[in-house]
């Protein structure tokens, strides 16, 4: 991954150099990845079933000294010409990652629970850098998973590619149900073997506890799997309908949506049945522990990725074909959604998580659409 970075700077020479979001915690945000070998059986993605990337997100003394490019240049190609970006722009865009930099000291380390992050359909894990590394900047690790075949193409760290679904592509009922299959035996199969790597890296990765959470489908695979993982202990869904069959995860789970994924988040206070998607009525209906749903206002459903901020780092804003982005900004989602993730984070160990009970005006988007009869306290 290493050489391939280094083979883009080349390429970009003095092109100015565009930060996607800029972390605001205490620590520097490292990063390594690692083929995990995992079998798919009948795949209905692209690729080739036999493995999955996971890319690590950890906080590191060490200080960025020069930016990263935020993707290679043949994702750069595909979604500038789907999304009709100005040639080259993509490109400039650039993170604060530090490939391989130093773990934290195990005696430094919160320790705190390892986050499993599973993207939405069709969306590389770079996608939600913003988030990841925020919260790496805080002291959390996160693995975020890709599964080869279903990014529209994916970069691995051998400088090989594997090609996915197109960038329209648009699952049929039979393959969402296969995709969050295999989305959810991805979770569930790093979660098993995450362990390994850790004690193979002599990291300081706590492996007895997760939380997962992703964004569209990848957020009903974090429901999924929390109903089939002891060690993980909690989950949030960013905008995701749930799948069939529902389960009682029987622990505290999260539902983040944007303003259209609900008729009227409005007329849904208290009163579910006006959610426009009715998985999410059904899901909560069987829940036996904690759960809150909240509607944030002015946004949609590409909000949860970095794309929001592809456009307004590059000043494009309106003048590309980008679906689905709402009026919020996205400085201001990350910023709440990274409020409102760390703060679940929190009170599953136990904080008291009055965030939850008790809106405020310095969060004025978030809309309190309904919550279990459990106290967040």
């Amino acid at each position: 991954m290493l050489c391939s970075f280094t083979h883009l700077f080349l390429v970009l020479g003095t092109v100015a150099a565009i930060q996607v979001s800029t972390p605001s915690g205490q620590y520097g945000i490292g990063s390594r990845q690692y083929i995990l070998n995992h079998i798919t059986p009948n795949d209905p993605s692209l690729g080739d079933g036999k493995f999955i990337l996971m890319t690590i997100y950890y906080p590191t003394y060490h200080k960025a000294t020069k930016s990263l490019p935020y993707m290679d240049p043949a994702n750069a190609k595909i979604f500038g010409d789907a999304w009709a970006y100005p040639n080259g722009s993509l490109e400039t865009l650039q993170t604060a990652l530090q490939p391989n930099a130093p773990f934290l000291e195990v005696a430094s380390s919160p320790h705190l629970p390892t986050l499993l992050f599973s993207p939405g359909l069709g969306n590389n894990g770079f996608m939600y850098y913003g988030l990841n590394s925020e919260l790496a900047s805080h002291g959390w690790t996160t693995i975020v998973i890709d599964h080869p075949g279903d990014p529209t193409l994916l970069h691995l760290p051998d400088g090989k590619s594997v090609a996915g679904f197109d960038i329209n592509f648009n699952p049929s009922d039979t393959e969402v149900l296969q995709i969050y299959d295999y989305r959810v035996s991805d979770m569930v199969a790093v979660a098993a073997n995450f362990p390994y790597w850790v004690e193979e890296s002599h990291a300081p990765f706590n492996t007895s506890h997760y939380i997962a959470l992703g964004h569209s489908i990848g957020g009903a695979a974090a429901a999924g799997a929390a109903s089939k993982v002891n060690e993980i202990i909690g989950g949030i869904n960013m905008d995701g309908a749930f799948v069939s069959p529902y389960k009682n995860i029987e622990k505290p789970f999260l539902i983040l949506n944007s303003v259209n994924h609900s008729s009227d988040p409005f007329l849904a206070l208290n009163d579910v049945d006006h959610l426009s998607d009715p998985s999410q009525k059904d899901f909560i209906d069987i829940q036996s522990s904690w759960w809150e749903l909240l509607s944030i206002f002015g946004a949609f459903h590409y909000d949860y990725t970095d794309a929001v901020h592809w456009v307004e780092r590059l000043g494009i804003e309106n003048k590309t074909q980008m679906p689905s982005l709402g009026s919020i900004g996205g400085d201001r989602m990350l910023k709440i959604v990274s409020k409102y993730t760390t703060e679940f984070l929190n009170f599953v160990l136990g904080e008291n998580g009055c965030i939850f009970t008790h809106p405020s005006l310095e969060w004025r988007e978030v809309i309190y659409v309904n919550g279990s009869s459990f106290p967040a306290f």
